[in-house]
């Protein structure tokens, strides 16, 4: 009975779960080619295999893969073409260039926009606005980038309640000034985590910044330097090494005068009025007393005045007194 199961009985028997595992049995009850119709076919190998186990059976001292006939595919180096080598090459005698002009001559060099000396359009343009001729330019610090700083070590608060000024923040690499900044201006990026108790010193900050450090439980101000007071404020070796003496803080002009006049961006001025003579003795840190304001009070001042660093390169009162230049009347 078993010997009269056909392929197609078989089929019909793998239908019910319970006879699956005895097909291989029923199986081999078969003839052997209804057993070669139900067994699968062998996948041959591809044929791609086939020529890579080829070619690497090839020998290498001789053959397509001999390192005398190694060379790059067709099409990877593209031959240069030559200029100016006859007429029969197609590229000769004026070698693509035309007849005369700049553009046939060596070392012409034509800028974008330039119309063979004719008003550019860049200039026959009108113009709008304009560009203030007093704007600063600042090195900006965020204070999430401060406080990350400051937690990995690179900048140590002083011991002694000194303020972290831009020398600090230069030397620790936070900001890169040049010649063409004012300083360091504070903003507020990161102010809703910034919990870091620091005293400051900065040339701008804005609103949120200045709130973020003094909730913080620290304290902003707002510093003016010229360019060479902040010259001298970053490398102050430079002046060692020329064995000169140290500018003298500078005052801010201007209109410049009311920023760090406005106690509510924490200038360093707020507790001057205006109109008031500043002593050497006096003035707060990186101020200097302007020629305009050197009066009475400041020769009064001169005399007590501890440090004569502070004092003024020339006494008032004293005239200058120039040399005659002939002490006799001079011959005919």
């Amino acid at each position: 009975m078993l010997r009269r199961l056909s392929l197609s009985r078989l089929g019909r028997v793998a239908q019910f779960a319970p006879l699956r595992p005895h097909l291989p049995a029923l199986a081999s009850l078969l003839p052997r080619t209804a057993q070669r119709a139900y067994e699968p076919a062998p996948v041959p190998p591809p044929k791609q295999a086939e020529g890579v186990a080829a070619l690497l059976r090839l020998p290498t001292a001789i053959g397509p893969l001999a390192c005398n006939v190694a060379r790059d595919n067709f099409g990877a180096r593209k031959k240069a073409k030559r200029w100016g080598r006859g007429i029969g090459s197609g590229r000769g005698r004026t070698a693509g260039r035309g007849m005369k002009g700049s553009k046939a001559r060596s070392g012409h060099r034509s800028f974008v926009g330039f119309e063979g000396g004719a008003a550019p359009l860049h200039r026959k343009t009108p113009k709008r606005g304009f560009v203030r001729s007093n704007q600063r330019e600042f090195k900006t610090l965020n204070l999430d980038v401060l406080q990350d700083a400051v937690r990995a070590g690179r900048i140590v608060p002083p011991a002694n309640g000194a303020p972290i000024t831009a020398r600090d923040l230069h030397d620790a690499g936070l900001v890169g000034l040049r010649r063409r900044h004012a300083g360091v201006k504070l903003l507020a990026r990161g102010k809703g985590g910034f919990d870091v108790k620091l005293n400051i010193e900065v040339q701008e900050a804005t609103r949120r910044a200045i709130e973020a450090v003094e909730a913080a439980g620290g304290s902003l101000t707002t510093v003016y330097y010229s360019p060479l007071t902040l010259h001298a404020h970053l490398k102050p070796q430079r002046f060692a090494k020329k064995k000169v003496l140290l500018p003298r803080p500078a005052l801010p002009r201007g209109k410049l005068m009311l920023k760090y006049l406005d106690p509510d961006r924490r200038g360093y001025l707020h507790g001057v009025q205006p109109g008031d003579v500043i002593r050497p003795h006096e003035q707060p840190p990186h101020v200097r007393v302007p020629a305009e304001k050197r009066g009475d009070a400041w020769a009064a001042a001169v005399a007590d005045t501890p440090n004569p660093f502070d004092r003024p390169h020339r006494k008032s009162g004293v005239p200058r007194t120039r040399k005659p230049r002939y002490e006799e009347e001079p011959p005919e």
